[in-house]
């Protein structure tokens, strides 16, 4: 398996400002991480938003970087990402795995919701292998 640096994460930006915020790519379009920089804080989560946070710095900037610190921590950022799946040795975690397929699962869902705000979901299990199988071959 071929190591991913730094370089071969791209990013995409999603939001210029209050949040600025960008999707994060590996070379075969994966998405891996979200990145925010939000009153003052700038986060990184893998392999989405909401999910872990692998880097979290104080810029200068509140909802955009000022000028001059983004090419610098958006290196930053892509260093970790990278570090983080050579440490995962290229293959998502366990949690990126299961949040893949709750989400795959919904999706294949019918939902029905219920005056009292609650959601019942009907799923036929012979329906849950070929969901499942299907997340599994879309991962490295």
């Amino acid at each position: 398996m071929t190591t991913i640096t730094a370089d071969d994460i791209r990013l995409d930006q999603t939001c210029t400002a209050c949040p600025e915020q960008y999707d994060a790519y590996t070379p075969d379009g994966r998405k891996v991480a979200y990145l925010r920089l939000r009153h003052g804080v700038f986060t990184v989560n893998m392999p989405h938003a909401g999910g872990t946070t692998i880097y979290i710095a104080e810029p200068a900037g509140d909802g955009i970087f000022d000028p001059g610190e983004r090419d610098d921590y958006l290196r930053e950022a892509r260093e970790r990402i990278a570090a983080h799946l050579a440490a995962a040795d290229g293959r998502p975690s366990v949690m990126a795995l299961s949040i893949a397929i709750t989400a795959a699962l919904e999706d294949a869902a019918i939902a029905d919701y219920r005056l009292d705000g609650g959601k019942v979901i009907e799923l036929h299990v012979n329906e849950i292998a070929e969901v499942v199988g299907r997340v599994l071959k879309e991962q490295p």
